[in-house]
């Protein structure tokens, strides 16, 4: 309906626990609409241009989770973030994220978002007013950092711990 009367958003702050495939079948169908969800401490949206599975469901969650970085991996990130962004199966499409930064980060000047399946190559990710915004296609957990580390460094600091013998 919203689409109908020219609405360009429909936010949703009275989120429910899953979002059927019936809401993404009908946003396909407006490519310029886009749907808001309001979880205070971070948006998640989607634009019906960015439905790519419309079947899906969405049940997503952005969970903030304790670092498990070790003392060196700490001193190539920076200040960081864990960050669990958990859904039951595939997503309907490309999830734009827009989180609102810890005290700890809302002083650093740049941010990097890396998947923990993919370390060395940052999701773009783009800081405003003590927010971070950025766009993932799944689900899985990630790290906000302050630093850019390449994927050189990383393969390397994992190599040199894996010699560790103390």
């Amino acid at each position: 309906k919203a689409a109908e009367a020219g609405e360009k958003t429909l936010t949703i702050t009275t989120i429910p626990d899953q979002l059927g495939a019936e809401v993404f079948a009908e946003l396909a169908k407006f490519p310029n609409l886009c749907l808001v969800l309001d979880y205070q401490t971070y948006t998640l949206s989607m634009k019906g241009a960015d439905v790519t599975n419309p079947s899906a469901v969405l049940t997503a969650r952005l969970v903030e989770k304790e670092s498990s970085l070790d003392e060196m991996q700490v001193k190539l990130y920076g200040k960081h973030q864990m960050l669990g962004f958990e859904n039951a199966g595939p997503l309907p499409g490309k999830v734009t994220v827009v989180y609102r930064l810890p005290d700890s980060m809302k002083s650093v000047t740049s941010l990097y978002l890396y998947s923990e399946e993919a370390m060395g190559e940052p999701v773009e990710t783009v800081l405003k007013d003590g927010y971070a915004m950025f766009t993932l296609e799944k689900s899985g957990n990630y790290l906000l950092a302050e630093n850019e580390v390449s994927s050189e460094i990383t393969e390397s600091v994992d190599k040199g711990a894996g010699d560790r013998t103390d």
